[in-house]
């Protein structure tokens, strides 16, 4: 890798090739090193970035359409999804052990043998909430940004969830303008009922009325 990434929403430049065993349509595999070719800023409400993600890609705001999108032939696995409203944002006990909040070298991802696992989290996160037809759903949120901001209060888990709440909730959900990023894993695309996980959030400022 010839520079190592500064953070989120830095363009690169990276040859891939699809992943022959894997169905789902935006399934690709990096070969070789990437460059970072620049970086997209939060200037004039975030305009940059709102232009990239919300006007150049299909905004879904249905989530049936988007589990019937994800079916044969379309096989969608990754999304922009607006939701109508924010119920509620729960935690709950992690069942699986080997779940791990993601790689301690995440800005190298591209480079052989730097993955590393870190601590794992003892909790799920869930935002709940309603699409634009009334129906509730309840998805959880693999962001590795949750584990990290939980991993700063770990020595008390209530505060650390409560912090991680306050953030998603108060913050994102109320005080942002607030989209998800959806995927799905190969495991689950086709045998869960709902295969999509939040794996991001995109949370520009609200519009000034």
């Amino acid at each position: 890798m010839t520079k190592f990434l500064r953070g989120k929403y830095d363009w690169i430049e990276v040859t891939a090739e699809k992943r022959p065993e894997d169905f789902r349509k935006e399934s690709f595999k990096p070969i070789g090193t990437c460059r970072v070719v620049g970086h997209i800023g939060t200037k004039d409400g975030w305009a940059e970035r709102k232009a990239l993600i919300l006007n150049k890609v299909k905004v879904y705001k249905n989530i049936s359409e988007l589990i019937s999108d994800s079916k044969p032939p379309n096989f969608v696995s990754l999304a922009v999804f607006k939701p109508t409203e924010i119920l509620d944002f729960k935690w709950c006990k992690e069942k699986d052990s080997n779940r791990s909040v993601g790689e301690s070298k995440q800005l190298d991802m591209f480079a052989s043998n730097n993955f590393k696992r870190v601590e794992k989290l003892p909790f799920k996160f869930k935002y709940i909430f309603k699409d634009e037809s009334g129906r509730s759903s309840k998805l959880t949120i693999m962001d590795w940004e949750t584990g990290a901001l939980f991993l700063r209060y770990k020595k008390d888990f209530k505060l650390a969830c409560e912090k991680v709440k306050e953030k998603y909730l108060n913050d994102f959900a109320r005080g942002k303008d607030l989209y998800f990023f959806l995927g799905t894993t190969k495991k689950r695309h086709n045998t869960a009922k709902t295969p999509f996980s939040i794996i991001g959030t995109f949370h520009p400022p609200k519009k000034k009325q």
